[in-house]
């Protein structure tokens, strides 16, 4: 139950953090499971001497120390890998922070740089305009079909498609 809590204290932050709470919890129910056998023995090496049953305690005993050992290992590990992440994701909120200023920077340029453009005014646009392809927008507007338009111009279907579509960029 201990390492339980102590787990959802500390939320882990990746799978591995999930492994090793897993290899914990196993040697834990080994720990458990070798305990509960060794209790079971000593009710049943009554009847066995005193220095048989010395030597099963002993190994109990060592088994105990060395799971003990590799518990606080693991503790160990996980509390280092856990200060790595926290590192990087404080790096990675530096960053972040960075980009919005970045980007925030980018905006306004774009922006002073959108505002420091000459206005062009329509009519001169139209007066700059190749005819012919002013001659198309006409066209067009007066509700001629694609076709039509290609036949009247001396232009393919799709070179009319063109110049329609370089309007709609404008």
């Amino acid at each position: 139950m201990f390492l339980i809590t102590a787990f959802q204290e500390e939320k882990p932050k990746d799978l591995s953090l999930y492994i090793v709470l897993s290899i914990s919890i196993s040697l834990f129910i080994l720990y458990m499971f070798l305990r509960n056998r060794r209790a079971k023995r000593e009710q049943s090496d009554i009847n066995i001497g005193v220095e048989e049953n010395s030597k099963h305690i002993y190994s109990y005993g060592k088994i105990r120390d060395e799971l003990s050992t590799l518990y606080v290992q693991i503790q160990e590990a996980v509390n280092e890998y856990v200060a790595r992440l926290d590192t990087k994701i404080k790096l990675a909120q530096a960053l972040l922070g960075e980009l919005d200023k970045t980007r925030d920077e980018v905006k306004k340029l774009l922006s002073q740089l959108n505002e420091s453009r000459p206005k062009v005014p329509q009519q001169q646009k139209e007066d700059t305009m190749n005819p012919l392809h002013k001659k198309v927008f006409d066209l067009r507007n007066l509700n001629k079909s694609i076709y039509e338009i290609s036949k009247e111009v001396s232009l393919t279907e799709g070179e009319v498609e063109l110049i329609l579509g370089l309007k709609d960029l404008k």
